[in-house]
């Protein structure tokens, strides 16, 4: 066999394997998707969002981006980051209100916005492991949004 033979199969074996990966990530995140979609939003504002990955989605922070923000849902039992169309190949978008904590913290200027700002550290759980973001409110007074958080639920820590 050729040299581009052996490299024809390890791409198709790494594409098998990344939509294998991927199938499994939604099917495990779809009952938690499905449960906080069904319940009714009690706020919703522009944000700047970072998502931490973890296992076969990657090491470090990743942000969400579209034109404009992305969006950040407060529903009755749950949280939610979309930005849009595109909804379905994020992962790890959702997290339960029930265990969820936060604190503020100072956002950095890489790689969202020029400048510190203010934002959000959340922890909580998506029903399959552990989710953890940082969210940086647009248009909204964080003050707002973090009262919003507490009336939903979410335990502030210090």
């Amino acid at each position: 066999m050729t040299s581009g033979t052996w490299f024809l199969i390890a791409w198709v074996v790494l594409v098998v394997v990344a939509l294998t990966s991927f199938a499994k990530r939604r099917r495990r995140e779809s009952p938690t998707r499905a449960l906080v979609h069904e319940q009714p939003v009690i706020f919703a504002t522009r944000a700047a969002v970072l998502i931490r990955a973890r296992g076969t989605e990657g090491n470090g922070w990743g942000s969400l981006k579209r034109p404009g923000w992305p969006e950040l849902l407060v529903h009755s039992g749950g949280l939610e980051v979309t930005i849009g169309a595109f909804d379905g190949l994020v992962s790890g978008n959702t997290m339960l209100i029930e265990g969820a904590s936060m604190r503020r913290e100072r956002l950095s200027a890489w790689p969202l916005v020029a400048g510190n700002r203010e934002c959000i550290r959340l922890w909580g759980t998506d029903g399959t492991g552990p989710r953890e973001w940082k969210v940086s409110p647009r248009g909204t007074p964080i003050d707002d949004v973090w009262s919003h958080l507490v009336a939903a639920g979410v335990t502030p820590t210090t």
